[in-house]
């Protein structure tokens, strides 16, 4: 009963979030930018409860139908490499699952995770031990490791295809091309429209116009802050890469102290990260420290959602330690993101890249629209 009412109540949400849409859009068509954009803000305020990940919720009524006595999911993990060994600790931190151990061939190693046997032996070992789930964290395959070479091959762009097998359709994973009888999916990044990309510029300036005149008066209080609370400048400007691999000056609002680098360039370490001021740690936090960069917007070298842009050191960094890292630059470089509303600071270069990714193989208005709401709901709870 308590999950119809939860259905029920995400289909009211939705229902308030797609008419206030609606009605933005007639607002903007008829030229009332004002009265549209506070019927988008509307909206975006209806979409926080509706956007909290779902993937949650069915996780939870999924350990609620199939947990062991302890109350947890008993999981298994193929793969024990990093990318398993951090979805583990993520999982005993949420206290639903219960990782067993991990499958694995090859023997076990001196101070690695628990191997209990080999991927041949999966089906028995999860009934050995009781398993109610099994995560492939990693498979290795020769389709992987083509898809790796093709992206690192910057200077050939290869489009790859393939006829899909048991796995992509249990998945989900529907063709969109045939070949007769013979279904196709593409696992390349393919064109958006150009009515797609047009209408995404228009939103961007329009937005961001909007946004520096709405803001202004919190532009001010805050660099007034910043002045009275730290010695610097108010605005903080920094080269970063953007699309095909341009640099540019990113704008921010000033949230560390003077000398943040005095040690050489690093990666910001969350929300207490001691360099950031007192003034500074409330602006990252509402992500008010971002406004500045719809001027970059305006310039042409931001868009309003996209990968976030790295600094050239760490780029150059990545694209030699993780596969694919290039791509993330064919399009323009956002303020916000699916990897933003998704992961956080901590979040790894590799693990962004995979949110990056999908971005890039599956943009459209709709995500957009979904973004910008996880966004506005980050910045309001």
């Amino acid at each position: 009963m308590a999950t119809r009412r939860r259905v029920r109540r995400g289909a009211v949400w939705t229902a308030l979030l797609v008419g206030t849409a609606i009605a933005a859009a007639a607002t903007l068509a008829r030229g009332q930018f004002l009265p549209g954009f506070l019927l988008v803000a509307m909206g975006l305020v209806l979409a926080g409860p509706a956007s909290r990940p779902i993937g949650r919720i069915g996780a939870r009524r999924r350990g609620d139908e199939v947990c062991s006595g302890t109350g947890k999911t008993r999981t298994i993990i193929v793969g024990a490499g990093e990318i398993a060994q951090a979805l583990a600790l993520e999982l005993e931190q949420g206290g639903h699952h219960e990782v067993i151990g991990f499958v694995e061939d090859g023997p076990q190693s001196d101070g690695g995770p628990h191997i209990l046997g080999s991927r041949d032996d999966l089906l028995s070992l999860a009934e050995k031990h009781g398993a109610n789930q099994v995560i492939i964290a990693e498979a290795a395959s020769w389709q992987q490791k083509l898809l790796e070479r093709t992206m690192r091959n910057g200077t050939h762009p290869l489009e790859v295809k393939l006829v899909p097998s048991l796995y992509e359709t249990a998945i989900g994973r529907l063709p969109g091309q045939r070949v007769k009888d013979i279904p196709l999916l593409s696992v390349s990044p393919w064109q958006r429209s150009e009515t797609y990309e047009k209408t995404r510029r228009v939103f961007d300036v329009v937005f961001s116009s909007s946004a520096l005149v709405l803001g202004a008066p919190l532009l001010g209080l805050a660099a007034l802050a910043i002045k009275l609370t730290s010695r610097g400048p108010v605005l903080f400007r920094q080269e970063r890469v953007g699309r095909d691999g341009r640099t540019f000056v990113m704008l921010k609002l000033r949230s560390m102290v003077l000398d943040a680098e005095r040690d050489g360039p690093s990666l910001c370490t969350g929300y207490d990260d001691t360099r950031l001021t007192m003034v500074g740690r409330v602006l990252r936090k509402t992500r008010l420290d971002e406004i500045p960069q719809f001027v970059n917007v305006l310039r042409g070298e931001m868009s309003v959602i996209g990968p976030r842009p790295e600094r050239p050191v760490f780029v150059e960094k990545f694209e030699r330690e993780v596969p694919g890292y290039p791509e993330r630059h064919r399009i323009r470089p956002g303020i916000t993101g699916l990897a933003q509303v998704n992961g956080g600071y901590l979040s790894s270069a590799r693990d962004k890249l995979r949110y990056d990714l999908f971005y890039l193989y599956h943009r459209s208005a709709w995500l957009d629209l979904k973004i910008l709401a996880r966004t506005f709901g980050a910045m309001i709870h």
